[in-house]
């Protein structure tokens, strides 16, 4: 099943960070999990992760991320 992500940066203040499609799992909380997997991870001993998935949309989707500021 076609999924689209959206990603936050816990860097930027908790941000929207980037969205993505993937194909995975028809069950949700599966391809949420396969989701996260897919970002990348930090390396050796740097521990700092700021990225987040924090929602799966079953479908390929447009995402907008309309500035706040104005």
């Amino acid at each position: 099943m076609k999924w689209t992500i959206i990603v936050i940066n816990h860097r930027r203040g908790g941000n929207f960070s980037h969205s993505f499609t993937f194909t995975g799992s028809h069950d949700q909380k599966v391809a949420f999990e396969q989701a996260k997997d897919l970002l990348e991870k930090p390396h050796g001993d740097n521990k700092d992760f700021f990225y987040d998935v924090i929602a799966i949309v079953a479908g390929d989707h447009p995402v907008y991320n309309p500035s706040m500021d104005s």
